[in-house]
């Protein structure tokens, strides 16, 4: 399995994680929990435009994230990015998006 491949099922099991099904590159179905144990599947479209957007966003606030706590991790002198580190960036990385 390729390193894209791995990321791509790693990725549909945390939508999974959240009760989000992809049904393809521009539908999207939610699983809300109904009255019983049984779940409805509502759809929710989204414009393909629309979701290259919010990828793209995600990309650049991720890749941005990386390199905030990278760059705290280097000044601590640590070799490897620790949750800590995330946690000390992301107030103001949430503020400047």
């Amino acid at each position: 399995m390729s390193k894209k491949d791995e990321n791509t099922a790693v990725f549909l099991h945390e939508l999974h994680q959240i009760n989000l099904v992809v049904l393809d590159s521009s539908q999207f179905c939610y699983l809300q929990p109904g009255a019983g144990t049984s779940k409805k599947i509502r759809p929710t479209f989204a414009n393909a435009n629309a979701l290259k957007l919010s990828s793209e966003l995600l990309r650049v606030f991720v890749t941005e994230a990386v390199e905030r706590a990278a760059t705290i991790a280097e000044a601590e002198g640590a070799s490897t990015i620790e949750a800590t580190h995330l946690e000390r960036v992301l107030p103001q990385l949430l503020l400047d998006f």
